[in-house]
């Protein structure tokens, strides 16, 4: 979460920040959330409302993603799908 961004009613813009290379790139989720219900260990809300809840399931989805991508570039990538094993790797 980027504080510097920070707007009325206590919400701050929300960033994934990508490293490849040594080469930085901050990516906008185009989501806010409150900094007073921001965990900033576990970056996450630690919320129970239903709003928390969904936003928290939202950042693992995209972090789910940045995984797989990461793996796709580095050539080093395979996953199950149902009865099939796809395995990518770099030629």
């Amino acid at each position: 979460m980027a504080k510097s961004g920070q707007e009325k009613d206590d919400l701050a813009p929300i960033y994934a920040r990508v490293t490849i290379d040594g080469k930085r790139a901050e990516i906008s989720l185009q989501g806010q959330a409150s900094v007073a219900y921001w965990d900033t260990k576990s970056k996450k809300t630690p919320s129970r409302t239903p709003e928390g809840k969904a936003l928290n399931t939202y950042l693992d989805q995209v972090y789910a993603k940045i995984i797989i991508q990461r793996k796709i570039i580095s050539g080093n990538f395979w996953y199950k799908r149902r009865k099939r094993t796809i395995f990518f790797k770099a030629s």
